[in-house]
């Protein structure tokens, strides 16, 4: 049939139902409509007459199923230990401490000239 100077077919049954279990079984909309030649609009359209919706499909789109990614377990890594630092002879030995800052925290640079001046 031609309508407004187009062709236009008809939907059967057959191809309704035949896309609904296609849809059902988890073939997504533009697949189906690009293996028969029609608009996913249309396909959507008839399916949804027939009942399924992305709702009651039997397979879930590949994003709502869970990631088949392997966890790996976190390995907790062991203490560093600080070196001991020898001493004088007849003297307990000691660790090296890290020495306070003197004077004013230094300042972030606010623009890349002030962080130019530093290097």
């Amino acid at each position: 049939m031609i309508v407004a100077g187009r062709e236009v077919r008809r939907v059967t049954p057959e191809e309704a139902q035949r896309w609904a279990d296609r849809f059902n079984n988890g073939e997504s909309l533009k697949k189906i409509a690009e293996s028969e030649g029609r608009q996913p609009a249309v396909i959507l359209k008839w399916v949804h007459k027939l009942g399924v919706t992305r709702s009651t499909r039997k397979v879930k789109p590949a994003s709502q199923t869970p990631s088949t990614k392997v966890k790996t377990p976190k390995v907790k890594l062991p203490k560093v230990v600080a070196p001991v630092v020898p001493s004088a002879p007849g003297s307990t030995p000691t660790t090296p401490t890290a020495t306070p800052p003197t004077g004013a925290a230094p300042q972030k640079p606010r623009n890349l000239s002030d962080l130019m001046k530093n290097m």
